[in-house]
């Protein structure tokens, strides 16, 4: 209906929201089965925080962190890792292989 007359930009960002609202359903679910902790691979989980990555990228350093953790170390000059202290360069590379490893194992595990 409306959504073949919405311009692409609108359209992927709605079906973008519609995911993700999707995607936190099912972590709820999850929470509330009491399956996350007992589930959850530690790869998945930020070195950082400690939480689930929704935003996996890899650092210079070569290891992979959550983007709003890992920018907020690459605020403070010289930025060094968290995880072997030597210095950190500016780049970020999304780590779309484990985003994609994290979605199926969330999917496999609630639905």
């Amino acid at each position: 209906g409306a959504d073949l007359l919405a311009p692409e930009p609108y359209r992927r960002g709605r079906e973008r929201l519609e995911a993700l609202e999707k995607a936190e359903k099912r972590r709820e679910r999850c929470e509330t089965l009491g399956l996350r902790a007992v589930l959850t691979p530690d790869e998945f989980l930020c070195p950082i925080s400690k939480g689930v990555m929704r935003d996996p990228v890899v650092a210079s350093d070569g290891h992979t962190y959550e983007r709003v953790e890992i920018s907020r170390v690459l605020q403070i000059y010289p930025s060094r890792s968290p995880l072997t202290r030597e210095r950190l360069e500016p780049h970020l590379y999304p780590n779309r292989a484990l985003l994609a490893r994290i979605a199926n194992h969330e999917a496999e595990v609630i639905d």
